[in-house]
Order: structure tokens, then sequence, then C-alpha cells
């Protein structure tokens, strides 16, 4: 994953991994929310960010059917 993190939502779509917002360190190791969503393909085993949320997120759940 390009950005550690914690308190993010994810879910398996079309057998890939999305992990959405979330919180974590920044360089100066202060605590910030997350805006980003990225996605872990097993096929080529890399992550690539794929989206901005509209607003930073975390601590919330997500669902795919």
């Amino acid at each position: 994953m390009g950005t550690t993190r914690k308190a993010h939502a994810s879910a398996v779509v079309g057998g890939k991994l999305y992990v959405f917002g979330g919180t974590g360190e920044d360089d100066d190791g202060d605590e910030e929310d997350f805006s980003t969503a990225e996605v872990y393909d097993p096929a080529s085993d890399g992550w690539a960010q794929v989206t901005s949320l509209t607003s930073e997120r975390c601590g919330m759940a997500a669902i795919a059917f």
C-alpha cells in the first residue's frame, strides 16, 4: 500500500481490494485523516491510487454487492 493507514474501509470488487480513507501519520509525525483510495491487484501484485474522496474519512465501513 502506498500510504500506511488505519481506521479505513475496504472491500473486494472484481477480485481487487479497494481501501478507502483512514488515518495515519504525515511526514512530520502528526496524525492526519486521508481523502484517498487505493486498489490492490493480485494479478500484478501492485497497489495504485484510484481516486480522491470528496473529504477526509476515517472509522467508516464499506460493502460491495
